[in-house]
């Protein structure tokens, strides 16, 4: 009996071995199952919406379209793979399958993928197009040609010169008529000089300056034909532009009120605009506003 008790012993200590390591191995299997999570942090974009959802691990998710950026909050449970996303008081559920992200807005299903992507703004899509438009405004030939017909202009004012040695007096009597309609207060006291240049016109040209009239910005401008797109410029150089149904945006603004011409800092970005006539602004872009 003795003999036979000590060959079954190795075969129960093998047996014992066995099933410790088995139930060490299911536990470590049990453990990863009830541990593993599915990771959400990180950029998701969608070509067809072009969009791009940033998630951090302090519970929000920035959101950046066309429009604009801007920011909401959100709740994920890692077992199930459901979400809920929160912004300016709407709720949006989305479920995650691997590198898939799905998200439900009024019962239409959106796709998303696992990576990063370069959301154009609808501002700079139309920058391109203004540059060549200004290039042909900007060169135009006329400009080096008016220079040489004022050249001829001026020599024929030398042709009276001629005539003052053999007739002084009648060659000065034509051109004090010329000033006159120019400068009627010099009727009184004309004091021609030899050539024929009243000194009592030279102040006119600082009357030009009261000519310049000044345009203020400051004010509600609507986007033509999206009245509900609008620019709000304050006194204090803080700007704010709507965009509907829910996105605002703040930034500051620089503006000539004499060249009528200014620059939007807003989104990170610059945009120029020109006020035409008191109640038209246009962006560098084409887009244009109209005073409300």
């Amino acid at each position: 009996m003795n003999d036979i008790a000590k060959k079954r012993s190795p075969v129960l200590l093998a047996a014992l071995i066995a099933g410790g390591l088995a139930v060490i191995a299911a536990a470590v299997i049990l453990v990863v199952l009830l541990t593993g999570t599915i990771s959400l942090t990180g950029p998701w974009h969608s070509e067809t919406l072009d969009q791009l959802l940033r998630f951090h691990d302090d519970r929000t998710v920035v959101i950046h379209t066309q429009s604009g950026v801007s920011e909401g909050s959100y709740v994920f449970d890692a077992k199930t793979g459901t979400g809920i996303i929160t912004k300016d008081g709407q709720s949006l559920a989305f479920t995650l399958s691997g590198d898939t992200l799905l998200v439900y807005d009024g019962g239409a299903e959106n796709a998303f993928v696992r990576g990063d992507m370069e959301i154009v703004p609808a501002f700079a899509e139309a920058t391109p197009s203004a540059t060549p438009d200004v290039t042909p405004a900007a060169t135009p030939p006329e400009s080096p040609s008016a220079a040489p017909s004022e050249a001829p202009a001026a020599t024929p004012t030398a042709a009276p010169s001629t005539a003052p040695p053999s007739i002084p007096k009648p060659p000065a009597s034509p051109n004090p008529t010329s000033t006159i309609t120019l400068a009627p207060p010099a009727v009184s006291t004309p004091t021609p000089t030899p050539s024929g240049v009243v000194v009592s016109q030279m102040p006119m040209p600082s009357s030009v300056p009261s000519l310049v009239l000044t345009v203020s910005v400051a004010g509600t401008w609507s986007r033509v034909n999206n009245p509900g797109e609008k620019l709000e410029f304050r006194d204090d150089g803080t700007v704010r532009h709507t965009i509907p149904p829910s996105s605002v945006f703040g930034g500051e603004y620089e503006y000539d009120n004499t060249a009528r011409e200014g620059t939007l800092y807003i989104a990170e970005r610059e945009i120029k605009f020109k006020i035409t006539g008191t109640n038209k602004l246009t962006l560098e872009d084409g887009t244009v506003f109209e005073r409300q």
